[in-house]
């Protein structure tokens, strides 16, 4: 296993605890982006802002839960995660399941870079990659 997906086992374990108070492991210049065919969209650069965003999500969830369930380093230094999504819309009722994606950049020991996809098949299609 790499450093990088050491990080990035270490930030899942925290944001799984819906521990989000740490920043310790983003890069300053952070950015998070909500690709297209997620629920929100937008680009947060800088760790609060993209707290802000992720919060702003969060609250939308009478329950978010994920667990992951594989990496994927990419020939260009990228990780991708496939993650299981369970969740209870707050103002629906409505509960949903099912399998996302996040694509990573590490940059000097930090994350520098995430972007979430609601499907792991969008994540993967822009890969050019087949689903996993």
């Amino acid at each position: 296993m790499s450093s990088e997906t050491e990080l990035l086992e270490r930030i899942y374990a925290e944001w799984g605890r819906g521990d989000y108070s740490s920043g310790e492991f983003l890069h300053p210049e952070f950015e998070l982006t909500f690709a297209p065919g997620f629920l929100d969209e937008g680009v947060f650069t800088g760790p609060a802002e993209a707290w802000r965003g992720w919060r702003e999500w969060l609250e939308q969830w009478e329950t978010w839960n994920y667990e992951l369930v594989r990496f994927f380093e990419l020939e260009d230094g990228r990780i991708a995660a496939i993650l299981d999504i369970t969740g209870i819309g707050k103002t629906t009722g409505i509960e949903l399941s099912f399998r996302s994606g996040n694509l990573w950049e590490i940059e000097d020991g930090l994350a520098r870079r995430v972007r979430l996809y609601a499907h792991h098949d969008d994540l993967l299609r822009e890969l050019g990659l087949e689903s996993a």
